[in-house]
């Protein structure tokens, strides 16, 4: 399951953004309105980048990218983790309208999370029968399952 820390981060910032308290109801839609169109275009924007590339021409810069990525991950999602706990013990006289905003960025898709998405789309495509478009939309409902 490539997709769980991502999925799972991304889950934690939706529920934060759709609970935190003073959120009018409106603005809880738009919030996860927002994080699902987000994906949504990612998986899109992945599937016809996979579509019109071929990525075996770019396996060595892809290489050199994929070895340092792990020490990226760690560092982006821990700072996306110190974040977020900040938001959430922040005390509820300073938790204003601004909180939109501040859990936005725990539902962007940092871009390591979004190399795993596009891996995870190749490896997909490679081996499903489906059509490219319905494979993707397949894969986009399966992390929406995974962070709902």
């Amino acid at each position: 399951m490539l997709f769980w820390p991502s999925a799972s981060r991304r889950g934690w910032g939706s529920d934060h953004g759709s609970t935190a308290k003073g959120f009018r109801q409106k603005r809880k839609i738009v919030f996860l309105g927002a994080g699902f169109f987000v994906y949504l275009l990612l998986f899109l924007s992945l599937y016809v980048l996979v579509s019109r590339l071929n990525l075996l021409n770019y396996l060595d810069q892809l290489a050199s990218l994929l070895q340092y990525g792990m020490w990226v991950h760690l560092g982006v999602a821990a700072g996306l983790l110190l974040w977020g706990v900040r938001l959430m013990v922040r005390p509820p006289e300073h938790q204003d309208g601004s909180m939109l905003g501040a859990g936005l960025l725990l539902v962007l898709p940092c871009p390591v999370c979004a190399t795993v998405i596009l891996l995870n789309l190749t490896l997909a495509l490679s081996l499903s029968s489906l059509s490219g478009f319905s494979t993707t939309l397949a894969l986009f409902g399966l992390f929406m399952g995974i962070i709902a």
